[in-house]
């Protein structure tokens, strides 16, 4: 009974100690975005970087995020939203599974001559997840993908179009490997929009 009390703890502890590496990863990613004219975009006051969170009873499975983020925005690219993500459990409504963490990153087109407004959902943090299952059958998770947004004339998402990639999490070992990794990868994406 000790050893089962005290590996409770152990995986408490473990989990949140993943949780202060990830929001290192995060605020040392923010710090290059806005060195880069990237600020974060926040629908309200705060920080926020997580949702879709429980604190019900009757949803023990969503008292933990399945996913980490941070939204970025820039005034020289008013139509562009930039994310960073990290997948860390597969989605909680089944769209997607994962083999292993994710750190993904992209961008959403709102169209020439269009801005980014508050108009945008959490959720789109997610949508490497949901386009590697759809699109990538697996293939390697390095690859970038091109978001289908338009159905039979129809825009199922506020954005016109993006791109996103995506890579292990213990692929980050260092701040070279953001900068080399993630940050630059990023901005190379948004050139030209």
């Amino acid at each position: 009974m000790v050893e089962d009390a005290q590996n409770i703890l152990k995986n408490i502890r473990q989990t949140k100690e993943i949780f202060r590496a990830i929001s290192r990863l995060i605020q040392d990613i923010d710090e290059k975005m806005c060195k880069k004219g990237w600020t974060a975009a926040l629908k309200k006051r705060g920080k926020t970087c997580i949702s879709e969170v429980s604190k019900s009873i009757e949803s023990p499975d969503n008292w933990l995020p399945t996913e980490i983020f941070r939204f970025y925005k820039n005034n020289s690219y008013k139509n562009l939203l930039v994310y960073v993500s990290v997948l860390i459990d597969n989605d909680k409504d089944g769209w997607y599974t994962i083999e292993q963490p994710l750190i993904t990153a992209g961008f959403f087109d709102y169209g020439k001559n269009k801005r980014v407004n508050d108009n945008w959902y959490y959720y789109y943090a997610c949508i490497y997840g949901y386009i590697m299952n759809e699109k990538t059958n697996d293939k390697p998770i390095s690859m970038h993908e091109e978001i289908e947004c338009e159905k039979d004339g129809k825009l199922p998402y506020l954005f016109r179009s993006g791109k996103c990639f995506g890579l292990p999490l213990v692929s980050i070992k260092d701040e070279s490997d953001i900068e080399k990794k993630i940050v630059k990868p990023l901005l190379q994406l948004t050139q030209g929009k």
